[in-house]
């Protein structure tokens, strides 16, 4: 009967008629109250999976989700087909919180979306039990497994959810699990006699192709392909990003870029109108990921050899979300893999390494040993880098770990607005005062003006302090410094660049709470990932093949025929032939009877399909018969 609901709510609800494979038996899995984990490659529907059980169920749906961004689509959309969600992932005052979470007990949402953080606040855990839950879906799963690609530590304490409520069936969803990952989620998430639903990683839609060049940009010129559908091309950094749209401008196509470091409305207006079709072209660094679900994207291409197999399935997968056929292409120079190799041992970062940049942290703080708890510390990597003899990536990699693994908390080009915290209110404040007549009216007026400031963090202008104290910017920041070193406030500067909160008192010298054999067994997942993507960036097999093994999925004479590595389909089909031709070619100059040795077609075939090939305007011929790209 309750499968007979999900049917009629996908058809009134979404419009659908039919489940994609595997949603109603996951569905289903649900709806008799078992926990499931389920395996959906992307595009494969995951969100329905706990969304209409939700519903079937007469419920509230708690959804744990990573990106703010995603969580922010996700209830965009489901308020507008007349569900209500709403998302607890921003900041709210406690007023607002205990709004939010009072109307949820009394039945008032559908859904509730929160970031793994929120959800293990224990100002959310006090109240879960009251709320009228029918199941808890925790997206993006592979987080919290320590051999995913995405680690994130928050993830790793979602098992106290099975703890508190122990009748509410809850779903693990993922695109991208290892067999090591799978059988981790099990312990971590306390559901080992969950359901496991898998299907296969393999999208027969999307063309796979892994090309050596001579020149990305003259490939990327001949393969883009602007009226035909929308393209992604990923770069490794937020720099290269805008280094590609200039280039891709020089050869006449037009992109726009996307990364973390560009401010909301800016990301926002270019999402805007590449969804639009404005620019067909968004380069992106992988911050524009989950969340995508574009159905016309038809070319993705990296420009980088991804980290890991898992990153690279999922970017590759954000093309042919409608089911038609798409390209996906990893572009490699002869000196990227070189670089890779490079850029991998560098970012492998030992517990001595992190043992080491957090006590420099410390003593560049003043932090005394069993101090510092909620201090906010502003850091300059150079500084920091200099000190330990480390250059400035290692330093930045080491912090991330740290923040990762729950010492710090960072605050990453954070503010719009300097901020500032009163260390003192009242009376006390007035004392304290009685010997900087020079600078009392600064904190009075910080004290009148900003209530909130008074023993916590607060935005502020110091445009509109120097108004209100009646004193000039220069004076102003003077006097903040002095009332800084007086210790009768704090305050952080617009221009610091990233900014450390402590979430625990300093330890002593020598030691850190993190356990060392949990960074090896991290750093030895790390080399095994790199290890992955080498092999799979030289072996000659079947792409989807090493894929799909790395997966776990059987492939025993298994063969895509839809890869660079295998034969791309119909081998008589002239486009086919010099798709395999642009391929071959794209390194180095070949005669027809290399091409020819190496595709095992006759030479007039070949010969055929090159000569169409340059009336085409894909390649040329030079003196000595040879082919290349223009």
């Amino acid at each position: 009967m309750e499968s007979d609901n999900a049917r009629i709510i996908l058809k009134e609800v979404w419009g659908y008629d039919n489940f994609l494979p595997n949603q109603e038996i996951i569905i289903n899995s649900l709806l008799e109250k078992k926990d499931t984990i389920a395996l959906l490659p992307t595009g494969g529907g995951k969100s329905l999976c706990y969304q209409i059980p939700g519903l079937c169920l007469n419920g509230l749906t708690v959804v744990v989700s990573p990106l703010i961004s995603l969580i922010t689509d996700q209830v965009n959309g489901l308020n507008k087909i007349g569900l209500s969600a709403i998302s607890l992932a921003g900041d709210y005052d406690q007023k607002s919180w205990d709004r939010f979470l009072d109307n949820a007990i009394n039945g008032e949402y559908h859904f509730i979306y929160i970031s793994p953080e929120r959800s293990i606040s224990q100002k959310f855990l006090s109240r879960l039990k009251y709320l009228p839950i029918s199941v808890i879906a925790i997206d993006e799963a592979h987080c919290a497994s320590q051999w995913g690609h995405d680690f994130r530590p928050s993830y790793a304490k979602l098992g106290i959810f099975k703890k508190i409520l122990p009748e509410t069936p809850i779903i693990a969803l993922t695109a991208s699990a290892t067999p090591n990952v799978l059988s981790d989620l099990k312990t971590i998430l306390s559901i080992e006699n969950a359901n496991i639903f898998k299907s296969s990683f393999y999208r027969q839609n999307i063309s796979a192709n892994i090309i050596k060049v001579a020149s990305k940009e003259r490939v990327l010129k001949k393969l883009i392909e602007p009226g035909r559908g929308k393209q992604i091309i990923y770069c490794r950094t937020r720099n290269q990003t805008t280094l590609w749209v200039n280039k891709l401008k020089d050869i006449g196509i037009t992109s726009l870029p996307y990364h973390g470091g560009l401010a909301a409305d800016i990301r926002s207006k270019n999402y805007s109108e590449w969804s639009a079709g404005d620019s067909g072209c968004m380069i992106a660094t992988t911050a524009f990921g989950m969340g995508v679900d574009e159905p016309n994207v038809k070319q993705v291409f990296h420009v980088e050899i991804p980290n890991s197999l898992e990153s690279y399935y999922q970017e590759i997968g954000r093309a042919g979300r409608d089911g038609e056929k798409a390209s996906s292409y990893l572009l490699i120079e002869s000196k990227n893999i070189k670089a890779f190799e490079k850029r991998s041992r560098e970012n492998e970062i030992s517990w001595s390494d992190l043992r080491e940049v957090y006590h420099k942290i410390a003593s560049i703080g003043q932090i005394a040993v069993g101090d510092g708890q909620n201090e906010r510390q502003s850091i300059n990597l150079l500084e920091i880098s200099q000190k330990l003899k480390q250059s400035k990536k290692r330093v930045d990699i080491a912090i991330r770990v740290l923040v990762r693994e729950g010492i710090f908390l960072l605050h990453d080009n954070y503010r719009s607005k300097p901020e500032v915290k009163l260390n003192y209110s009242g009376s006390v404040l007035v004392e304290k005062l009685g010997n900087m007549r020079s600078y009392d009216e600064i904190a009075y007026s910080l004290s009148r003006n900003l209530p909130e400031a008074n023993n916590q963090w607060a935005k502020f202008s110091l445009k509109s302090l120097s108004h209100w104290a009646n004193t000039s910017l220069a004076e102003t920041y003077k006097g903040l410094n002095t009332l800084s070193e007086s210790g009768i406030l704090d305050w952080i500067e617009m221009d610091a660049k990233m900014v450390l909160e402590w979430l625990h008192p300093r330890e002593s010298e020598g030691h850190l709470s993190i356990s060392m054999s949990k960074i090896e067994n991290q750093n030895s997942s790390k080399t095994n990932k790199i290890a992955s993507v080498l092999d799979l960036v030289s072996s000659k097999s079947c792409i989807f093949s090493n894929l799909l093994s790395y997966f776990g999925e059987d492939v025993d004479d298994f063969r895509c025929n839809n890869c660079s590595k295998c034969s791309h389909g119909d081998t008589s089909s002239e486009r086919n032939i010099q798709k395999n031709i642009f391929i071959l070619i794209s390194e180095k100059a070949l005669s027809v009877k290399d091409i020819s040795r190496s595709l095992k077609l006759p030479n007039d075939v070949i010969d055929r399909a090159l000569t169409s090939g340059v009336e085409r305007n894909l390649w040329l011929s030079s003196d000595k018969g040879e082919y290349h790209l223009l």
